[in-house]
């Protein structure tokens, strides 16, 4: 297995798109039953071949990730060759980012020196994918641009020679 096996609760929110996989498998719902109930493993293999199959195409379309945590957040962008990341740390104990807009409390932070900046690249060392979702193991999740242009543009705002 590539990924992860999707949970039951997604599954039920992928059953039409299932039902469509074991089709074109050769499974029809009298099969699957029987699979299921005779042949657990082969089960278990045929969804573990359609969570990566979901994996897969939903990672091959997604270029952003994002983490944002009480004190940091972290937002990657990725593109065909390597990966681009911005991290923010804060160093004030009173600011909870999950709560507060970074827009409104960063800023202020940057003129007491209780934020740090940190930007990387890398070039991948697995496929892209793979890359991605290593850091949704570690609770990034997909995402659009907002996030990283927005933390882009104000780093540089802040710090024209980066």
């Amino acid at each position: 297995m590539k990924y992860r096996r999707l949970t039951k609760e997604e599954f039920e929110q992928m059953h039409e798109e299932f039902g469509v996989f074991l089709a074109t498998q050769g499974i029809d719902k009298e099969r699957w039953d029987a699979l299921k109930s005779d042949e657990i493993e082969k089960a278990d293999e045929v969804m573990d071949i359609f969570s990566d199959v979901v994996f897969e195409k939903a990672l091959e379309k997604c270029q952003y990730v994002e983490r944002i945590h009480a004190t940091e957040i972290m937002t990657v962008r990725f593109d065909d060759a390597e990966a681009y990341m911005i991290l923010v740390k804060v160093n004030d104990p009173t600011v909870d980012l999950l709560s507060q807009d970074w827009k409104d409390i960063l800023p202020g932070l940057q003129a007491t020196n209780k934020l740090e900046f940190f930007r990387g690249k890398k070039a991948y060392k697995t496929l892209r994918e793979m890359e991605m979702f290593e850091l949704m193991k570690q609770g990034a999740y997909m995402a659009d641009e907002t996030l990283y242009k927005a933390l882009d543009q104000w780093v540089h705002k802040e710090d024209p020679k980066k």
